[in-house]
């Protein structure tokens, strides 16, 4: 049975840890990995890189991974997200530093 997810109050908790540094964010609104858990850490990255640049974008996910826990289901979303930003059209300077990066 699905249970209902109240964004709006997950987009509360970020809003009232954005001023903090990302660790002590993390700390705050919690590293797991369910999306109750992930979206507010997820929103407190977004909330705080609203400059899609190369920088801005590289910084965020630098963040995000340095934060810890399960950072791969934060850095999915952001992706999505901030790969938006680009209108689907990423850098070559991300796509190069990629592992498999060929089409």
């Amino acid at each position: 049975e699905y249970e209902h997810l109240d964004v709006n109050a997950l987009y509360q908790r970020a809003v009232a840890v954005e001023d903090k540094p990302f660790e002590e964010a993390g700390r705050e609104l919690g590293l797991a990995c369910s999306t109750e858990e992930a979206l507010p850490l997820t929103l407190y990255f977004l909330l705080n890189n609203q400059e899609p640049t190369m920088e801005g974008i590289l910084e965020t996910l630098s963040n995000n991974a340095l934060c810890g826990g399960d950072s791969c289901a934060r850095g999915l979303l952001l992706g999505m997200v901030l790969g938006a930003a680009f209108e689907g059209e990423m850098p070559d300077e991300l796509i190069d530093q990629l592992n498999c990066n060929e089409a």
